[in-house]
């Protein structure tokens, strides 16, 4: 008989000693999407794209070769290019 698909088991099935655990977490970076970028900015993802593409925005990895590869941001990227470009008061 198949097992269920939707049925992941139980969450304490990780090892006592998993690089997952929380306090290592924290250690790992954190990676948003260009629609999660482009929400903190608060600008259509288009927009985004446009500025990645004039080599204007904030830095990117893209996942693969193709053009039409994925792109994420590394959170402290984002977070450094608009402290870069913010006006003093």
């Amino acid at each position: 008989m198949p097992a269920d698909l939707t049925d992941y088991g139980d969450q304490d099935d990780e090892p006592a000693n998993s690089p997952f655990e929380n306090e290592q977490r924290s250690n790992l970076p954190v990676f948003l999407t260009s629609v999660e970028v482009a929400q903190l900015l608060r600008m259509s993802p288009r927009s985004l794209e446009k500025m990645r593409l004039e080599q204007r925005g904030p830095p990117y990895i893209r996942l693969g070769h193709s053009f039409r590869s994925k792109v994420i941001y590394r959170l402290a990227d984002v977070e450094a290019w608009i402290n870069l470009h913010t006006n003093p008061k």
